[in-house]
């Protein structure tokens, strides 16, 4: 079924037939967003050396600055990653578990997502705990309540959604955050949908770790995330595809890096860095 144009809708390519709702799969470009693709591809292509070595790494800070402002993260820390999910495999695969420690995570989570903490947990023997939230929900207080009832002794961390995907319930992360890590809990935020859904604060809500996608709300090119640890793992490295970000403020460039890294966690969650 066709639409008529409106004054928003010329400013994306959208084919004109279709009535395209998706963004929570990938969102369309703006023209502008894509003019301005174009031109730093056409700058790379030019001198694809200089560019990747030299001219890059100045583009991805300033980069850094713009989204860091927007979704409330100091940019010194905030690494960029291909999507959300690269983020959570970057700190899942890095963790280092003992036999019977327990992953908390819902039943709303992306299947993705719930895969590596699968991945994770059979890798070192430890056990995924789902917590059921019925839908709909009765109340924020009701999913605080039974996600806490899941904690115990050797609940090491929690994997919850910012935004479920599958149900687009926005959950109560602030308080979720504050109550597990008050129990010794480190927190990572599947944040995929929330970045130009919500507004965004990340370093006041301070879990141990945040990652986000660009490419669904924000209209960003495919394939843009950003990955934010807590800035309290001090000393920690984050590794991104043109640079390495410490989170004591130092930023050094560096070609070839692939993947963030994991970051020091109290206790026996110390990571397994990543080659």
């Amino acid at each position: 079924m066709g639409r008529e144009g409106t004054e928003l809708s010329r400013h994306w390519a959208l084919d004109p037939e279709i009535t395209f709702l998706n963004h929570g799969s990938f969102g369309a470009c703006p023209l502008p967003v894509l003019d301005a693709q174009r031109r730093v591809r056409e700058q790379m292509e030019r001198e694809p050396v200089q560019f990747l070595t030299r001219e890059a790494p100045p583009l991805l800070a300033e980069a850094s600055e713009v989204l860091g402002q927007f979704i409330g993260a100091s940019p010194e820390g905030l690494a960029f990653v291909p999507n959300a999910t690269t983020g959570l495999n970057a700190v899942l695969r890095s963790l280092s578990l003992d036999a019977g420690d327990e992953l908390l995570v819902t039943d709303h989570e992306y299947n993705a997502s719930r895969n590596a903490l699968e991945y994770t947990a059979a890798r070192d023997g430890a056990r995924v705990v789902v917590i059921s939230i019925p839908f709909p929900v009765a109340s924020d207080e009701s999913i605080c309540e039974a996600v806490l009832r899941g904690v115990t002794s050797r609940t090491r961390l929690a994997l919850l959604d910012h935004v479920t995907s599958h149900t687009a319930l926005v959950l109560p992360i602030g308080e979720l955050i504050g109550e597990l890590e008050a129990r010794g809990v480190q927190v990572l935020i599947d944040g995929a949908h929330a970045p130009g859904m919500l507004d965004l604060d990340i370093d006041s809500l301070a879990p141990s770790y945040y990652t986000g996608n660009c490419h669904k709300w924000i209209c960003a090119p495919k394939g843009a995330g950003s990955h934010q640890p807590r800035r309290q793992c001090a000393g920690a490295e984050v590794r991104t595809f043109s640079r390495r970000v410490r989170l004591d403020g130092n930023q050094r460039p560096e070609r070839g890096a692939r993947c963030a890294r994991g970051h020091p966690l109290s206790g026996r969650l110390a990571p397994r860095w990543m080659g």
